[in-house]
Parts: C-alpha cells; sequence; structure tokens
C-alpha cells in the first residue's frame, strides 16, 4: 500500500512542480497561487463535505507538497524545466539528473564503433545498466534480475518473433512490462534531457533507439515498414532487409506504395508468412484505387466567405458539398457532375483567392485523376 501511494505522489508532485514553474518563473518560490488554483477542485470539494479532512487541509498539504518539491529540485529554473519537459515522474527524474553525464558518456562511446545493430544493443545494455534503480521502471522490484535479460534483449532487438522471445524464461515480462512500455518512454525523456543540453547527435541516438525498442526491430526502416501496416515484426524485419535504403527519409505512405507497387519484386524473396502480409496490405489498400476524371474548376457563389474546402457527399442518394467542420452544407446542384468523387478519402476542392475559382485538389496517393477530353 505504501508503495502505491508514493507512486499517486510521484504523478503528484510532477504536477505540482510543472504549476510551480508556470507561477514561479524566477526569484524566491512563492507558494501563494495554491490555494487559489486548488481551491475548486475536486479534492477540495469533496472534502468539504466530509467528516475526516477539510477543504484547508487539503490546500495545506498541497502548499507544504509544493515546498518540498522546491528543497528538493532546487531553485535552478533550468533544472525544473528539465526536468518537467521529460514527462517522467519527479522521483525517477531526478535520479535520471543525477546520472545524465554517465548516460551521455555512454552514448559517445557508442559513437566511437560502427553504428550496427549489435553496437546498439550494447549501448542499451549500458544504458539500461546506468538507470537500473530509477522507480519508474523498478516499480515492483525486478527490473534486470532476469537471468535471460541478455537473450531477450538480443532478440527483441534483432526482430526475432514474439513466439520465440516469449518462449524464454520472463520473456513475456520483460518485453511487456519494459521493452514496449516503460523502457522507450524513460529513453524518450533521456533524450530531451540531452538535447537541452545541447548534445543534440546524442540526443538523436537515444531517440532512435527508443523507437527501435518499443516496436522491437532493429532499424528504423524497419520500424516505419512495421508502421505503414505490415504490423508483423518478423515481417517487417524480413521486408526491410530487400528496399531500397533511401526510403528511410521518406514518409509512411511511400513506403505503402512502393510495398504494393512492387509486391511481384518482394514475393520472390519472402518466406510464406510475409507474404501473406504484403497480399493482405496490397488488399487492403486496392479497396479505394482507381482513376476519377477531374472536377471543375467552378465558380461557387460566396461560399469562400464561409469555408475554403469543400468536400463532396452522398447522402440518401443526392449529392451534398460540405465544410470539413460541416459549418456549411448545400446540395450540389447545376451541370457539374461530382457523383464518380463523392465520399473519395483525399479529393476536396479549395478556393484559389486569385482566380475566384474552385480547384480539385486530390491527395490521396491511390487515386489518380485524369483530365476530361
Amino acid at each position: 500500500e505504501a508503495i502505491v501511494i508514493d507512486n499517486i505522489l510521484d504523478w503528484i508532485d510532477d504536477t505540482l512542480l510543472s504549476l510551480l514553474l508556470v507561477h514561479n518563473p524566477e526569484g524566491i518560490v512563492d507558494v501563494g497561487w495554491v490555494e487559489d488554483f486548488f481551491v475548486k477542485s475536486l479534492a477540495a470539494i469533496q472534502a468539504r463535505s466530509s467528516d475526516k479532512i477539510s477543504s484547508g487541509q487539503v490546500i495545506n498539504f498541497l502548499k507544504s507538497r509544493t515546498l518540498g518539491i522546491a528543497r528538493k529540485v532546487g531553485i535552478d529554473r533550468t533544472k525544473w524545466d528539465s526536468i518537467v519537459q521529460s514527462g517522467i515522474p519527479l522521483s525517477s527524474d531526478l535520479q535520471l539528473e543525477e546520472k545524465i553525464d554517465e548516460l551521455i558518456e555512454a552514448v559517445e562511446r557508442y559513437l566511437l564503433f560502427d553504428d550496427g545493430i549489435d553496437e546498439k544493443i550494447d549501448l542499451l545494455k549500458s544504458i539500461e545498466k546506468i538507470i537500473k534503480g530509477i522507480p519508474v521502471l523498478n516499480e515492483k522490484g525486478n527490473y534486470l534480475n532476469y537471468p535471460k535479460i541478455n537473450k531477450i534483449r538480443k532478440k527483441w532487438l534483432k526482430g526475432t518473433s514474439i513466439v520465440d522471445i516469449f518462449k524464454l524464461e520472463d520473456g513475456e515480462k520483460v518485453i511487456t512490462e519494459n521493452y514496449s512500455f516503460s523502457l522507450p518512454w524513460v529513453l524518450n525523456g533521456i533524450a530531451k534531457k540531452m538535447k537541452q543540453r545541447e548534445f543534440d547527435t546524442q540526443a538523436e541516438i537515444v531517440e532512435e533507439l527508443s523507437l527501435l525498442v518499443e516496436a522491437g526491430l532493429p532499424s528504423l526502416m524497419k520500424v516505419k515498414i512495421y508502421q505503414c501496416g505490415i504490423r508483423s515484426r518478423s515481417a517487417a524485419n524480413e521486408l526491410g532487409d530487400y528496399m531500397d535504403g533511401s526510403f528511410l527519409e521518406s514518409p509512411l505512405s511511400a513506403y505503402k506504395r512502393e510495398l504494393i507497387k512492387n509486391i511481384k519484386f518482394y514475393l520472390l524473396f519472402v518466406g510464406e508468412t510475409t507474404a501473406e502480409w504484403l497480399e493482405m496490405l496490397q488488399r487492403f489498400a486496392t479497396r479505394n484505387t482507381g482513376n476519377v476524371k477531374s472536377v471543375g474548376p467552378f465558380i461557387y457563389g460566396d461560399t469562400h466567405k464561409i469555408t475554403t474546402t469543400l468536400i463532396v457527399r452522398k447522402v440518401n442518394g443526392k449529392l451534398y458539398l460540405i465544410s470539413p467542420d460541416l459549418s456549411y452544407v448545400d446540395e450540389a446542384r447545376g451541370d457539374i457532375d461530382f457523383s464518380e468523387i463523392a465520399d473519395l478519402p483525399g479529393i476536396t476542392f479549395e478556393y484559389d483567392t486569385f482566380s475566384g475559382q474552385w480547384d480539385m485538389v486530390n491527395s490521396n496517393p491511390y487515386i489518380t485523376v485524369e483530365e476530361r477530353e
């Protein structure tokens, strides 16, 4: 029960520090704002109808807690901001603050070697060793005290099938409680701290590591393949071995288009399970593909005074031109045929202030707009 209470207070402390920074950006720490801020809070309102605690006691508790936080953290506003920006509970964050120089050194050692997955696994192992004791990772007191942790870490980051990892002792526990949940969160907080100290290169490495740990894949390209619709780590891992490295900086839509457009090429090399994921991606993506004829441009009265974007929707057999926020709805009339593009995602009409006309815009990568003859 004491651990549960400490965890709750940890989150309260994090919020109080954020408010402390807002109300005390500089100068002497003052908690006069606490009563005005919390007097209408749910806790204070509930206390008014309680015979065990008063509203005043709630406010005094929050004031004392806030002053205690200031004493614990110090008066350096830069440090306050660093803790608030990390998004990590206060007690864990304070320990990270003490270890940040050691963490930066670990990343700098990594920079001396090749940038391969084995080196990333070693870096992760080093970071985990440094941050092992922080409360947010240690709620159940077992973090890293698993006999197969090194094997689990290696298999997870190399994209090994989750079924194989779960066969290892404590494999499921490590993945579900740490690697796919709390650890990426902490790594992201560490990266923010490094960036705040202007260690941008080191921060980028830890940010990347956070993504790899969360997804359980050895490269950002393979993470993006997973995110674009190949929702199998082992399949995304296999496909990444055959995709051109130039795609790395491309958006997810480009990955998806590449896999669908060149599916025959990938099917030549991948196994049966990965082939099934590719074919599933193609089936779902091509349900709404096709060609449509262009519409417009056209003039539509003073509609642009209400909205500069129109979408075509079909309701009860009738076509309507509507604004995205539904502030404008009008039945489509006249000689223009909107039926072919009704309800197609990504097809809109945008008002051109220069020409005074509405132009058709296509942001759907699976729809090709053909010019009318």
